[in-house]
């Protein structure tokens, strides 16, 4: 059961470390610890979006308390992740923390 327990905590770890890797390529971080890559610029919508997005919301919870069919909720989903240069969500929020835009 243990053995069990550690091969999950390092595979947590190994995760971690690897998401931290791809943050590092994506937007390097300077010596003081602030990213250095450019301000995405979203519109009030987009950044609504954003912050629930980074909360785990899915495109349909949060096409659901902003009155917006699922369909819009994915086109600004993204323009949000072309603006940031990202792949997937899990980036976006990343990024968006590490950028302090949530």
């Amino acid at each position: 059961m243990t053995e069990g327990l550690e091969d999950l905590m390092q595979a947590i770890r190994d995760d971690i470390a690897a998401l931290r890797a791809d943050i590092q390529q994506l937007h390097p971080i300077d010596g003081h610890n602030h990213v250095t890559a450019a301000i995405p610029q979203f519109t009030p919508r987009q950044h609504v979006i954003l912050k629930r997005l980074c909360r785990g919301e899915s495109n349909k919870q949060i096409g659901r308390v902003i009155n917006l069919p699922e369909s819009t909720i994915k086109v600004h989903v993204r323009e949000i992740m072309r603006k940031m240069s990202v792949n997937n969500r899990t980036q976006v929020a990343i990024v968006a923390a590490s950028m302090r835009l949530i």
